[in-house]
């Protein structure tokens, strides 16, 4: 590796810009000492460089999308945030004992609405299916306060 030592004065080129930015030809100079070939790319604009083939490079932003926001996607005032969006769905359990979940899931797969709906019977009994209609002895059957009862067949 060539020197480490960072001397502008042996590039012969402007350090600086007006503003205070180092010069596209500084940089070049600058890159060669470390021995990093190629050309560093001269833009306006803000974003992210990214190379899109030998020599050539282009800005980029990190946009949000469905789902998705982004915080600083040109990367000016530091690294990008990429997060997920809330939804309206509070955290927590939605079933029970004694209730049913139900869910709305969107495009993205996400749960926009959920709920615990709570089970109940249908008010007169419910008879349990009897397998092949051949069963000894009683069948059982919920009362409407939930109590099973022995019927005879």
């Amino acid at each position: 590796m060539a020197n480490s030592r960072l001397d502008p004065l042996a590039y012969n080129v402007p350090i600086a810009d007006k503003d205070g930015n180092p010069t596209p030809e500084f940089m070049r100079k600058w890159a060669q000492q470390f021995g990093i070939n190629g050309t560093i790319p001269v833009a306006s604009g803000t974003g992210l460089f990214v190379q899109t083939g030998s020599g050539a490079w282009v800005l980029r932003l990190i946009d949000a999308g469905t789902g998705i926001s982004v915080t600083n996607g040109n990367g000016v005032a530091g690294n990008p945030s990429i997060a997920l969006t809330n939804t309206a769905v509070t955290p927590g359990a939605y079933g029970d004992a004694t209730h049913v979940a139900t869910f709305t899931v969107d495009q993205q797969g996400r749960l926009t609405a959920a709920a615990a709906v709570l089970i109940t019977s249908s008010g007169g009994g419910a008879m349990l299916p009897l397998v092949n209609g051949d069963l000894p002895g009683p069948a059982l059957v919920a009362d409407p306060s939930g109590q099973c009862i022995g019927v005879p067949l």
